[in-house]
């Protein structure tokens, strides 16, 4: 058994290792840089002027979620940067859409996907860490 003297002593409270990262590099201007790893159109996207969506939930794929939002994300009007998951990505394909409006990203690295989230206007998604990182930037995030 293990002493619960030994176990206190080695045991400390970290907390939200996810919300300490971000408030960091917010804090250290990290997340104020340009984005890479997008294609050309996305640099002409200005801050506060673009919304971030995606959409992974097995349910909200089977119930052909993704068409409708795709609709949606035509009429707005603003940029949008869609982060595709690789289960959309053969749904996108079949789809028509206005991509001088949306920019489809297949990868972004994760110090990117939060400045891109730092700079966007909100959120459109059913991804929890998004929603997560969302609240933590101060950014408006609707659920689906």
């Amino acid at each position: 058994m293990l002493d619960s003297i030994t176990i206190a002593k080695k045991s400390f409270f970290a907390g939200d290792i996810i919300q300490d990262l971000v408030l960091d590099l917010k804090s250290n201007g990290v997340l104020n840089r340009p984005i890479r790893y997008l294609s050309d159109s996305f640099h002409y996207y200005e801050e506060n002027d673009y919304v971030i969506a995606s959409m992974h939930r097995k349910e909200n794929i089977r119930s052909r979620c993704v068409e409708p939002l795709f609709e949606v994300l035509n009429e707005m009007d603003c940029k949008v940067l869609f982060l595709a998951h690789p289960t959309v990505l053969d749904i996108l394909s079949k789809l028509e859409y206005d991509d001088t409006k949306i920019t489809v990203a297949k990868y972004i690295p994760y110090y990117d996907m939060l400045a891109c989230i730092n700079q966007c206007k909100y959120l459109i998604t059913d991804s929890g860490a998004f929603q997560r990182e969302a609240y933590y930037l101060s950014k408006r995030c609707l659920i689906r």
